[in-house]
């Protein structure tokens, strides 16, 4: 590119800088990898008319480029004898472009004749350099596997074209135009680059996530590389996929219990036997995740191992799976149905046994009480109530005799019932009531102690077992000996004690 410019003191003189872009040194027209390029500079003196040197260096000349003073010199002159004369010329390397490639630089070029009286000269201007193809820069990429996302591009270049490599640990390849990794190359001319998360990521990881790196080339559209530039990509697993998976199912295997429902489904209340099958269970929700395994299975807190667990005389239709993996993913699982919960109890008895009075050989048993008045499901529930008692010398109890109860609902009614004559007074006994029902025996126990008479009157003693009062004169021959509750207010005696 030419510039001039007439001296301000004889306009017969011109000055012409001339700017032209050059190969660089490694004969490329500029330098894609560091984004500059080359020039070249001349400042020549011309005339038309006249004559005009300067033979003792007394002229200041000058050339600018890009800012900065390539040529800065006083120099000398003649032309006398020819019409031009070059003052400075040379070459300014490695000129930065802009990030998209542009660049525009400001050159100037100057000379100074005052000593000769020729006055002084600027020839400049403005110079736009060749644009320099730019690599496309490579955003960074985050998605789950087994979904598809896509990477946004911003060209560097007009009629850009990209290939996109992408790396998780062994895994390698290039992306094509539907987003699958393959082994070959592909030239992508889109700038929406689909990118599929494939499951063979999860063969390269165990845990959440796995982090590998994106190589993005740029081409230009003549399919001349340009450069490449990098960028992180990284595959998480989708909690949904990749947490534990389990089916499973309970039923009651004590034959006594399923004898009464029908249905081994159905669970009694504290007498079934639960047994939970997992007919399903995989480490990953997912089938394509490979990569991953069981850890840790829990069921209401308990560990097992395998695919089946029994818990015998289980409360509950519903039990709790807890499933962990190797990935860090846990899950909890309901399995069975509130539905199928016999909410079976056991008989209960609350049982009083007394004597008439305490020199009674009559007992009452008075009870009262609860069962589970209702159908098990193929078989109805029933009670049936016995008394035994023991006294202090028997080694086991014996039985009395059944009792027939009044029965509302879940309700025993309290009764009474009397049992004559038979159980001296003198004896400590022992009562127990057993009900049984479809599930087996309860007992509950109450003892009666020995009676104790109010007085006990003798050939030769007198006891007295309760207070005493005398209204009269008391004589005592002998001996005799007070407790507590006696109130006397006359004792004749020969000797007492007291």
């Amino acid at each position: 590119m030419i510039f001039t410019k007439n001296l301000s003191g004889d306009s017969r003189l011109t000055i012409t800088l001339t700017v032209n872009e050059v190969k660089t040194t490694d004969n490329k027209d500029y330098d894609i990898t560091n984004n500059t390029s080359d020039v070249s500079y001349s400042l020549v003196l011309s005339k038309t008319g006249g004559s005009a040197y300067d033979l003792y260096e007394e002229s200041r000349c000058r050339v600018t480029i890009n800012g900065s003073d390539v040529f800065n010199k006083l120099i000398s002159y003649d032309l006398r004898n020819k019409t031009s004369q070059t003052l400075a010329s040379g070459y300014v390397r490695k000129i930065k472009h802009d990030d998209d490639g542009t660049k525009k630089i400001n050159v100037s070029g100057y000379l100074d004749l005052s000593s000769n009286s020729k006055g002084s000269a600027t020839a400049s201007g403005t110079m736009e350099l060749k644009v320099i193809p730019r690599m496309t820069n490579c955003p960074k990429l985050t998605g789950d596997i087994e979904s598809i996302y896509f990477l946004p591009l911003n060209p560097a270049l007009p009629n850009a074209k990209h290939s996109l490599k992408v790396t998780f640990g062994s895994l390698t390849g290039y992306v094509n135009e539907m987003g699958i990794i393959q082994n070959q190359e592909f030239i992508l001319s889109n700038y929406n680059i689909p990118v599929e998360f494939n499951s063979s990521i999860y063969d390269q990881f165990t845990g959440k996530s796995i982090t590998g790196k994106m190589v993005l080339t740029t081409y230009d559209s003549d399919d001349t590389k340009i450069g490449t530039t990098e960028a992180d990509i990284t595959a998480n697993c989708n909690a949904d996929k990749c947490s534990p998976y389990a089916v499973g199912s309970i039923e009651d295997v004590n034959t006594v219990t399923t004898a009464l429902t029908g249905n081994s489904k159905k669970i009694v209340k504290g007498f079934s036997n639960g047994k939970i099958t997992l007919t399903t269970l995989r480490a990953s929700n997912s089938t394509l995740d490979k990569n991953s395994s069981i850890t840790a299975r829990l069921i209401n807190g308990n560990a097992f191992s395998g695919t089946t667990y029994t818990i015998n005389g289980i409360t509950n239709s519903v039990v709790t799976l807890l499933l962990t993996n190797s990935r860090g993913f846990s899950t909890t699982y309901t399995i069975g149905d509130l539905s199928n919960l016999i909410n079976y109890f056991q008989p209960l008895i609350a049982l009083n046994a007394e004597r008439l009075n305490s020199t009674s050989n009559t007992v009452n048993l008075t009870y009262s009480g609860t069962f589970f008045n209702q159908s098990f499901g193929k078989v109805a529930n029933t009670l049936a109530l016995k008394w035994f008692y023991k006294s202090e010398t028997d080694t086991s109890f014996k039985e009395g005799g059944t009792i027939t109860p009044t029965i509302s609902g879940n309700n025993i009614t309290e009764k009474t019932i009397t049992l004559n004559g038979s159980f001296s007074y003198q004896s400590n006994y022992r009562f127990k009531i057993e009900a049984t029902d479809k599930l087996g025996a309860f007992l509950i126990e109450d003892p009666v102690t020995a009676g104790i008479p109010n007085y006990d009157w003798g050939k030769n003693h007198f006891e007295h077992n309760t207070n005493l009062y005398c209204n009269k004169d008391l004589e005592v021959t002998g001996s005799m000996s007070l407790g507590s509750g006696i109130v006397l207010p006359l004792i004749k005696v020969g000797e007492w004690e007291g």
